[in-house]
């Protein structure tokens, strides 16, 4: 194989060195770029993915449908806010435009924000909840009790996640006589909620077989939006009919 096969050029084709950004350089320059061209701006959007640091710092994602930027909000200006930011929480940020030169990652930097009401994950939300609870669902009567001891346990989650590895070391550090079987479904994804509630389906239907006395339904964390199949209609049904 000869050079050209590797799209070398010659030394008479190489920018000038003033014509290189260092990675560094360029990361720098954006910064400048953005801070000048905007200043201090509002911007509307519904909060996602919302944590907070040791040392008291928030960050988290501001969205609409099919676009989105990551948000930071020292303590400092926390204090001062007039609100604190939730998952779901419709808001509007006033802050600057920036780069996280380290990672050159564009961000807002978050100064105050001010609440305009609920996203609208949080309003289907609560529409579905208000639904469920006007037919019954959430009645402390239809509750199951939960096994002090349970004998064989269903695990409904990812196989390969973070919840399964979780679940596992918990059963073997605190009850090892108990069997686990495990459900594989999706966890998140336009097809996870109705592999969930199948997979609860399907667990009562060969319960007896296995000698299951309790379900586990989880996943690992995540934002709001890696959650919601959690939070689909298919899914609470499915609950409220297990045995």
């Amino acid at each position: 194989m000869n050079q050209a096969n590797f799209g070398l050029f010659d030394s008479e084709d190489k920018p000038d060195k003033d014509e290189v950004y260092s990675v560094a350089q360029l990361n720098k320059e954006a910064r400048y770029l953005l801070e000048e061209s905007f200043g201090s701006i509002w911007v509307e959007g519904e909060v996602s993915n919302l944590h907070v640091s040791s040392a008291g710092h928030q960050y988290f994602t501001l969205k609409e449908e099919g676009s989105e930027i990551d948000a930071v909000m020292f303590s400092g200006d926390k204090s001062k806010a007039e609100v604190s930011p939730e998952d779901g929480m419709a808001l509007l940020a006033r802050g600057t435009l920036t780069v996280y030169e380290k990672r050159g990652r564009y961000q807002l930097r978050v100064r105050d924000l001010k609440e305009i009401g609920e996203g609208e994950l949080q309003k289907r939300f609560q529409k579905l909840k208000k639904e469920l609870k006007k037919e019954g669902l959430f009645e402390e009567s239809h509750k199951k009790r939960v096994p002090g001891f349970p004998d064989a346990i269903g695990i409904i989650t990812s196989p390969t996640g973070a919840a399964i590895r979780d679940i596992s070391s918990t059963i073997a550090e605190r009850f090892p006589p108990v069997k686990g079987y495990v459900f594989p479904v999706k966890v998140q994804g336009e097809e996870a909620a109705g592999e969930i509630s199948n997979a609860v389906k399907k667990a009562n239907d060969i319960g007896d077989e296995l000698g299951l006395d309790a379900l586990i339904v989880s996943r690992g964390g995540g934002s709001l939006e890696d959650l919601w199949p959690f939070n689909e209609e298919s899914v609470a049904r499915a609950l409220y009919d297990s045995r």
